[in-house]
């Protein structure tokens, strides 16, 4: 099995949602964990927000706190808060929105 933490990102003005790309950041030490540049195909506008590859920076059988940091065209326009807990070998979502609109 292979966990992540995902969100369903929407903008009415660009469906497509070109030149939006994601950071994940890790607060609790300021490092960026996790970066994409483009929406994933299937389905269609799904950002990861974290997965099993950021175990090591977030720690084992913790909870932690993470912001995902979306830009437009490189410009920060949006700000989301997430928690994650990860036990000895995935992460899950705590509290953090599953859908985020753009507009």
């Amino acid at each position: 099995m292979f966990a992540m933490v995902n969100v369903q990102l929407t903008d009415t003005a660009n469906p497509q949602l070109t030149s939006i790309t994601t950071q994940t950041l890790l607060l609790s030490s300021g490092k960026i964990i996790h970066t994409q540049t483009q929406p994933s195909d299937i389905p269609t506008g799904i950002f990861m927000v974290v997965d099993d590859t950021d175990l090591n920076e977030l720690g084992f059988k913790t909870s932690q706190k993470v912001e995902l940091k979306i830009h437009k065209n490189g410009t920060l326009i949006k700000t989301v808060h997430y928690t994650i807990t990860t036990d000895c070998c995935h992460v899950s979502k705590t509290e953090g929105p599953t859908e985020v609109s753009l507009n």
